[in-house]
């Protein structure tokens, strides 16, 4: 395989593969925006070529890789789909999906109209699935929570008892990006609805999906979708008591909270907040309402190991979780973080889609595309 991109989500990505157990995955080049980056990773996996483009790595090893991955900023993501499909690769695109970043706008993407923002989304969504049909690849959409152990098991419990879902609750927060790109709209489409929000928005309608095509072999699609955002940064510098910023990163025009409901076709609700504006450490949270049952996924934060301490300096070396402001006091320390938030079980699903014809992600082209529509609708 190929992967395009040297950032966070490329380490995360290439550290998930080592946990393949169906096969054994090669990643057999690399390309970033810079040879030096691009270098720098190959080192670091031990990665035989290091490209400055995607189309010199695809020109160069086209004929030996089968699976090209697009760990890259949103607004990268169809381009970068659509080149992999036109090489006849398999594709594992990072989530969102793709979105609107100023296209045939002459201005600050942020201050678009927001129809225009849908309709430049409507048509980047109907691209890649052009691309993709066209030249018969899989598309493994990577979002994360619908391959994440706590929500597989919610999965399980509800088949078991045949639940009809009634709502779902979820949430994604923390306290800032580790991405320069994050707090420009022309690179992300978008503040934390799109990139905190995809993920409880996407693992929802999922959901919905899956019980669709469990029960009657069709799509629970999303029917509408009602929706406010803000700035909360802006609020808090403004306020007479602020002394000091606990939050990372600083925002240029984008949100930095979202809440919005929505709306399903047989009736069923979902509620969903995210924000980049929150301190004590990631937060991932998803909880289900059903008929029969009622199930909590606890992602981020989870309470499998609990510690204590009160000189945070006797913690500094070691992870605790991502994005705490402090290691003072109590702290839930992930035994591995990346296994609890789906990224092995997903990589190695997506492998298995590939090795087997008939297999199909649970997050593929038919059905991510309506994460992607519910967020600018």
């Amino acid at each position: 395989m190929g992967i395009i991109g040297a950032g966070f989500a490329s380490n995360i990505h290439a550290e998930a593969y080592k946990h393949v157990r169906s096969a054994r995955v090669e990643i057999l080049g690399v390309a970033a925006k810079e040879l030096e980056e691009a270098n720098a990773f190959k080192n670091k996996y031990s990665i035989e070529y290091g490209f400055d483009s995607a189309e010199k790595l695809l020109k160069t090893l086209g004929k030996d890789i089968d699976l090209i991955d697009i760990p890259v900023p949103t607004y990268l993501h169809a381009p970068m789909t659509i080149l992999a499909a036109e090489e006849g690769k398999h594709i594992i695109c990072e989530s969102p999906m793709t979105g609107f970043f100023g296209e045939n706008f002459q201005g600050v993407p942020s201050e678009a109209p927001r129809y225009l923002m849908l309709q430049q989304t409507l048509k980047s969504v109907g691209e890649m699935e052009h691309a993709i049909r066209k030249n018969d690849v899989k598309y493994c959409y990577a979002e994360n929570w619908v391959y994440a152990p706590p929500v597989v098991k919610a999965r399980k419990l509800l088949a078991a008892v045949n639940a009809k879902i009634l709502e779902i609750r979820g949430g994604a927060s923390h306290s800032g990006s580790h991405s320069p790109y994050a707090y420009q709209w022309k690179y992300t489409g978008g503040g934390s609805l799109i990139q905190q929000g995809s993920h409880s928005i996407g693992a929802a309608i999922q959901l919905k999906h899956w019980e669709g095509l469990r029960v009657k072999d069709k799509f629970i699609h999303p029917e509408s979708v009602v929706c406010e955002v803000g700035r909360l940064r802006k609020v808090a510098s403004e306020s007479q008591g602020m002394k000091r910023n606990y939050f990372l990163g600083a925002p240029l025009d984008v949100e930095d909270w979202a809440g919005c409901f929505i709306n399903f076709e047989d009736g069923s609700k979902a509620t969903i907040n995210s924000g980049d504006c929150v301190l004590g450490g990631i937060q991932k949270i998803l909880s289900v309402f059903a008929d029969t049952c009622r199930i909590h996924c606890n992602i981020n934060p989870n309470d499998v190991v609990l510690a204590y301490t009160p000189d945070k300096s006797l913690f500094e070396r070691e992870y605790l979780i991502e994005k705490a402001e402090t290691k003072e006091g109590w702290s839930s320390p992930q035994p591995d973080e990346a296994y609890m938030a789906g990224y092995y079980d997903e990589m190695e699903y997506f492998i298995q889609c590939v090795l087997n014809e008939d297999q199909r992600p649970l997050s593929g082209i038919e059905g991510t595309s309506d994460c992607i529509k519910t967020i600018y609708a």
